[in-house]
């Protein structure tokens, strides 16, 4: 197996299909078969096969800036995911086993546009969203802030208005009280 660096990987103009995992002894299975999926895969010339261990600090920080999805909310491991370049990847949480990655597994994730996220403010919503239902989908604790925090919100904003118009009522009643007298 080659190595390169990151930036390396970053700037080949290939999708490069990537195996994140824990980096604790339980990880050597999954790693050993994502090593024999890449080897077959390989052939087709179409990917790139890289390996990401999370449990290094700076491996991590580096994800969880760049490809966010990547490490919020059930982002646990092993998991696998295709970027190419800084700003684009593609990545489906339930995308876990190196048994599954298929050449037609792969390209029907890239295919995907709801998998697809590179930075464009359409990405950035999608993102978004799917970062709040896997918040509301990992706890009860995470259901209740995504329930309660945008009704907490909408009252607050409401009330607001309700004073608004309520200060221009009773400064028309005592205008009008004032003329009477």
């Amino acid at each position: 197996a080659a190595e390169g660096s990151v930036s390396d990987l970053l700037g080949c103009g290939m999708p490069v299909v990537t195996y994140a995992h824990s980096g604790v002894k339980d990880s050597a299975f999954g790693l050993s078969r994502f090593t024999e999926a890449a080897k077959e895969l390989r052939k087709s010339s179409k990917y790139l096969f890289a390996t990401m261990n999370m449990s290094v600090p700076e491996t991590s920080r580096f994800v969880r800036q760049t490809y966010k999805l990547m490490t919020e909310f059930g982002g646990d491991y092993p998991r696998i995911f295709v970027f190419n370049g800084v700003h684009t990847y593609w990545e489906d949480p339930t995308f876990v086993d190196s048994k599954s990655m298929t050449s037609e597994r792969l390209d029907s994730l890239l295919a995907n546009e709801d998998a697809k996220h590179d930075g464009t403010w359409r990405s950035g919503l999608r993102e978004r969203r799917k970062l709040v239902a896997r918040l509301a989908t990992t706890s009860f604790l995470g259901a209740v802030i995504v329930i309660a925090v945008p009704s907490l919100g909408a009252s607050c904003c409401w009330l607001c208005f309700r004073e608004l118009w309520r200060g221009d009522e009773l400064q028309e009643d005592a205008s009008v009280i004032k003329k009477e007298d």
